[in-house]
């Protein structure tokens, strides 16, 4: 399936600038025909500590209304247009910065996102950081697996870079694609290269715990051999990216020592899908 591309643009304007600026129309509608002197006129024959709490409230009256107006107007929203993804997981495929992802979910009603229209490295920065605000606001929906049965196995291979005393390892996991070591970039070979290969029983998507379990294994050999930059290339489903910073990055970067990047494999003018020489930092 081909999903088109949600730009920066088109996210900044429906999921940012729309749900603030239509609050915003109501709220001003709402003090232009009911002024605070005819609310605490109305209040105050009900009950006198509403009418002068009103009153009291001062120029913060317009903020307060906003911030009501605000909140019902997306619960309303929510309910009546049963919106709860930020990306169509049909259709779109999100291309832009990642913080905008973060204040459309703080902003907007819809606070699901499939990991599927995301690019992977959003995607492990987001489950990197899920227990801050706002990313714990997010809501993932991961694609469905099926477990991976005995005849699957996994295959580690190691490579020396140029500079084999550096303190940064590149490890690749080969899953649902392989990994051409020759055709990576030239700043990616200097480095020690560890490539993780799922050998699949089956078509489709497979979890396979052992995967995990041997990323985990790498990461705890990493640390005690101080490296202190990890390049993931992460040619794999959603459901092990989870385990995998579940299982190995559980500190949420707490340990401090060890900074992690994620490179992507991404289609070049010729059509040919590539590894990037551009690192994104998710921890």
């Amino acid at each position: 399936m081909i999903l088109h591309k949600i730009h920066w643009p088109s996210l900044l304007l429906f999921h940012i600038v729309l749900p603030v600026v239509e609050p915003l129309v109501l709220t001003y509608l709402l003090i232009y025909f009911f002024p605070k002197k005819e609310v605490i006129q109305f209040v105050k024959p009900i009950s006198s500590f509403d009418s002068l709490l009103i009153e009291k409230i001062g120029l913060l009256y317009v903020v307060v209304v906003f911030c009501l107006i605000f909140t019902l107007f997306h619960q309303v929203l929510i309910k009546l247009c049963h919106r709860n993804y930020i990306i169509n997981p049909q259709k779109q495929y999100y291309d832009g910065p990642v913080h905008l992802l973060e204040l459309a979910v703080l902003l907007d009603s819809a606070r699901t996102i499939n990991a599927r229209t995301v690019p992977v490295w959003q995607f492990m920065f987001l489950e990197l950081h899920k227990s801050q605000f706002p990313c714990s606001l997010i809501n993932f929906e991961i694609p469905d697996t099926f477990i991976a049965d005995q005849e699957s196995h996994i295959t580690v291979n190691r490579i020396a870079g140029s500079h084999p005393e550096s303190k940064r390892l590149v490890i690749g996991i080969a899953d649902t694609y392989g990994i051409n070591y020759n055709d990576l970039p030239v700043s990616l070979k200097k480095n020690n290269y560890i490539e993780i290969i799922s050998n699949r029983s089956k078509l489709g998507r497979e979890y396979n715990s052992n995967l995990v379990q041997k990323f985990s294994e790498e990461i705890s050999k990493a640390r005690q051999n101080e490296v202190q930059e990890i390049i993931i290339l992460p040619n794999t489903i959603p459901k092990h990216i989870v385990e995998i910073v579940r299982e190995s990055f559980s500190d949420a970067g707490r340990n401090g020592a060890m900074k992690i990047y994620v490179n992507e494999c991404v289609k070049n003018s010729s059509g040919v899908f590539q590894y990037t020489e551009k690192a994104h930092r998710v921890l």
